[in-house]
């Protein structure tokens, strides 16, 4: 048995392709034996193409997969380092500080030693230290 439909045609039967196309397709609209045949020639040139392409070993294979795996690895990065950046302008707008620039570590170690905090104490190494001992 074997169906084939179109908007114009439906036909069900147990014909040989001899007789299908001599009964059946002189019947069939322009536009859909140009559709027919495009179908035919795309599963063609699949079944083709899939016998060309050589058989990919393990390792080939095993390349692809990590690949792909890095490139999702490296969009999912770029999502979060956006959520981020976001969570970090809403905080920054909540305590009022939304227009405050980064000001790098040189000057932020030039600041400590204008108020008093001399480098060379390691403050804030002993601190950490000192609270990973209790």
């Amino acid at each position: 048995m074997s169906e084939v439909s179109g908007p114009t045609l439906q036909v069900q039967s147990a014909l040989s392709f001899e007789s299908l196309l001599s009964s059946v397709l002189p019947q069939l609209d322009a536009r859909l034996l140009r559709r027919l045949r495009a179908t035919v020639d795309e599963l063609l040139f699949s079944r083709e193409r899939q016998q060309a392409e050589p058989e990919v070993d393990e390792k080939e294979r095993q390349r692809r997969a990590a690949v792909e795996r890095s490139r999702r690895s490296r969009e999912l990065s770029k999502n979060n380092h956006l959520i981020a950046a976001r969570g970090m302008d809403a905080l920054m707008k909540q305590i009022g500080a939304e227009h405050v620039e980064p000001i790098g570590p040189e000057n932020l170690t030039a600041l400590m030693i204008q108020d008093g905090i001399r480098p060379e104490d390691n403050i804030a190494s002993r601190e950490i230290l000192r609270m990973r001992e209790e």
